[in-house]
């Protein structure tokens, strides 16, 4: 079913491109044909590029659910579901209804692909990052979307020891991470050495 769908969305935007206009849209079409080639080939990686490549040359709303597919197809479900929303946000009522059903259901998957992690630490305004990549300062405003699976969050503060803990995330659930930073202890200092005793007089 969505096999179809995805067909239906490479012919419709590739009529848009090919309506007479400027360079952008000769490199947007470009970039959409070739992005289209790599995904018959399972080529996920090369079709997203191709494909962001193509809404960049000439933003069009329909580009963008293929961008979501890519992302879906590599896993990367908070990305695909954050373009797939943008797809029907910028599509608007120019979406049909059946296609704006079928990526709704496809969000509705997504949705049971995604996890949340809410951060809670002892020293406010510490800087947290999952996977290497900074999530924002401690504590989160809103727990954080992430993929499910392993993640790596640590929590850092000038003059505190850095906390790591790796959490498994499974999708639709909630993991909370409870960071107690302890402050680095004071380096001993080593006092003056002390004077030569003068030697006795014989």
């Amino acid at each position: 079913m969505r096999e179809t769908f995805f067909k239906i969305a490479v012919a419709s935007v590739l009529l848009v491109f090919a309506t007479p206009a400027g360079a952008d849209k000769a490199e947007a079409k470009a970039h959409f044909k070739n992005g289209v080639e790599l995904f018959k080939d399972a080529n996920y990686e090369g079709a997203l590029v191709e494909f962001k490549a193509a809404y960049e040359a000439q933003p069009h709303f329909k580009v963008r659910y293929n961008i979501g597919t890519s992302l879906y197809k590599l896993h990367r479900y908070v990305e695909a579901k954050a373009e797939l929303d943008a797809y029907i946000a910028e599509g608007g009522d120019k979406i049909p209804q059946k296609d704006r059903l079928e990526v709704q259901g496809i969000l509705y998957e997504i949705q049971s692909l995604i996890g949340t992690i809410t951060v809670t630490c002892n020293v406010e305004g510490a800087q947290v990052t999952v996977n290497g990549k900074e999530a924002g300062p401690c504590p989160f405003t809103e727990p954080l979307q992430v993929n499910l699976g392993e993640h790596d969050v640590q929590v850092s503060a000038i003059g505190y020891k850095t906390f790591e803990q790796t959490v498994t995330v499974a999708g639709g659930k909630a993991v909370v991470v409870n960071a107690s930073l302890a402050p680095v202890s004071s380096p001993i200092v080593p006092g003056p050495a002390p004077e030569p005793a003068e030697p006795s007089s014989p």
